[in-house]
């Protein structure tokens, strides 16, 4: 599978790494089991999606964007994505949109934990 998805910080911090060449499906796989995570976690939960390392663009029509996007789960905290090809972050905001979603982008991991730090002040605790 070229999407892994864990814990950064446990039960506050999701991190999905996509890497190589990733399909719709592995996403949707990503996806349930993030929300599963987020459910199971303290609230908010936040997730971090780094595509820093994928080759190539998502396979991932237009079309099937609405099918493959669960709307917010509860407990949901605020999503910061990495990508760093115009494509994948178009794809990322509009699938965010339509799950209704925070989110932001962000140009690294660590800009990423400063968002969230900015975003949520309790993961002060956690994250340093």
């Amino acid at each position: 599978m070229s999407v892994d998805v864990s814990w950064l910080y446990e039960n506050r911090v999701i991190k999905i790494r996509q890497y190589g060449h990733v399909t719709s499906g592995q996403i949707s796989a990503a996806l349930e089991k993030s929300r599963e995570m987020i459910r199971q976690g303290k609230p908010p939960v936040h997730v971090i999606s780094d595509g820093m390392d994928v080759d190539g663009n998502i396979e991932v029509a237009l079309g099937d964007l609405r099918k493959m996007i669960p709307t917010a789960t509860e407990g949901a905290g605020l999503i910061v994505a990495i990508h760093p090809r115009a494509l994948d972050r178009f794809l990322s905001a509009l699938g965010m949109q339509i799950a209704g979603v925070r989110y932001k982008f962000a140009p690294n991991e660590r800009a990423a934990l400063d968002t969230l730090l900015e975003y949520d002040p309790t993961l002060n605790d956690v994250i340093r």
